[in-house]
């Protein structure tokens, strides 16, 4: 890489010019009370420092740029070869998991049925009673104890009250089968969805790669010309 080329050239310059310094120094012993020695010494560190502190920005920008080489080496792949590099969620076909799965499928399902068929029975039970207007009979018996006359015809709705009844049992007992179906899924849902978030953030990464490609070497090409200042 052409930026740690340049580095390691003004690292040998920098080592250099410390070396004939301090055999100058070891030359001329007065030479330390100097000002414009002192100067030359205060700057050289300040280089020094200037260097290291390139030189990890040198490191990590050598260490991004080659993780955004490799994302578009593989962004360049066919489509098929490019799947292949991202994990694949496997939970779904392994054998042992197909019957949990299966049942928590059809008891989703019978819970939808359930829940369509309870509507269908309040809807049409709704209607019932809408339309059984007694108030005719009512006022047949006006003078007489309505109590009867109400318990006699809510019997004409009973078999329709009894069905909507049973369906909301049944329907408890099949939301406790989902609990225990969910519990035992569990495991395989964590593993899922490790797998999901991980396939994202590296399809993230491939994103990212490409669209910061031109700014990493926008980048680079500055510490080029920071080395030939």
């Amino acid at each position: 890489m052409k930026l740690n080329s340049q580095h390691h050239e003004v690292t040998e310059q920098v080592d250099e010019f410390e070396q004939l310094l301090k055999i100058f120094e070891e030359n001329n012993d007065s030479i330390k009370s100097n000002k414009e020695y002192k100067d030359l010494e205060l700057n050289l560190k300040t280089i020094r420092d200037m260097m290291l502190q390139a030189n990890e920005s040198n490191i990590e920008l050598h260490r991004h740029m080659t993780t955004i080489i490799d994302h578009l080496k593989i962004l360049n792949l066919p489509l098929e070869q490019l799947e292949k590099t991202l994990p694949i969620i496997t939970e779904l076909d392994d054998e042992a998991n197909k019957p949990k799965i299966t049942r928590l499928a059809l008891l989703n399902e019978k819970i939808e049925t359930m829940k369509n068929q309870r509507e269908m029975l309040l809807n049409d039970f709704r209607k019932k009673i809408h339309d059984d207007d007694i108030t005719k009979l009512v006022l047949m018996q006006r003078q007489e104890n309505h109590k009867t006359l109400f318990s006699e015809q809510v019997k004409k709705h009973e078999e329709l009250v009894n069905i909507i009844k049973q369906n909301c049992i049944a329907q408890d007992n099949i939301l406790q089968s989902l609990t225990e179906a969910n519990a035992d899924i569990a495991d395989i849902r964590t593993k899922m969805g490790t797998t999901f978030e991980t396939r994202n953030r590296l399809i993230q990464e491939y994103i990212n790669s490409f669209k910061s490609f031109e700014d990493t070497l926008a980048k680079a090409n500055e510490g080029i010309e920071f080395y030939k200042k």
